[in-house]
């Protein structure tokens, strides 16, 4: 188990370099910028700054890294477009924590499926449904009760 998760923080760490490296690279501004000029309502961007998050937290294996990377700059945002910050935010949040779960490389596929000596991208295919259900209520939710 111990080798298991001191792969687990190797992952962490080269996933915060990977999200820093976005950056640095001006992919983040790009991504930004171009948001502003679609001019999505309080639910599409919500659904493509969520996405955007699963998709950052599958890459990276980590739900931290992608969305410190990304939440301050979220008011900046929302505040051109006139929407609110905390919806937007909750399907950020929402889509990064629950990509850590459909990413075979997240310290906790691996430890999971070090412990129970399978592959993690076998674990990825019993979980993979549940997950992607609980992403579609969760931001069924939120687009009701927000």
């Amino acid at each position: 188990m111990g080798n298991q998760f001191s792969y687990a923080v190797t992952l962490i760490i080269g996933g915060q370099i990977f999200a820093q490296g976005l950056v640095s690279l001006g992919l983040i501004e790009s991504l930004l910028g171009a948001l502003q000029t679609l001019s999505l309502n309080s639910i599409g961007l919500t659904s493509v700054l969520g996405g955007g998050m699963l998709g950052l937290s599958m890459v990276t294996g980590s739900n931290v890294a992608p969305l410190f990377t990304l939440v301050p700059l979220v008011p900046n945002i929302v505040a051109h477009l006139g929407l609110d910050p905390i919806t937007t935010m909750l399907g950020m949040q929402n889509g990064a924590s629950l990509g850590l779960f459909l990413s075979p490389i997240s310290p906790v596929m691996v430890g999971v499926a070090g412990v129970a000596h399978i592959k993690s991208v076998d674990l990825l295919k019993r979980t993979a449904v549940p997950v992607l259900v609980a992403l579609l209520t969760s931001c069924v939710g939120i687009c009701l009760l927000y």
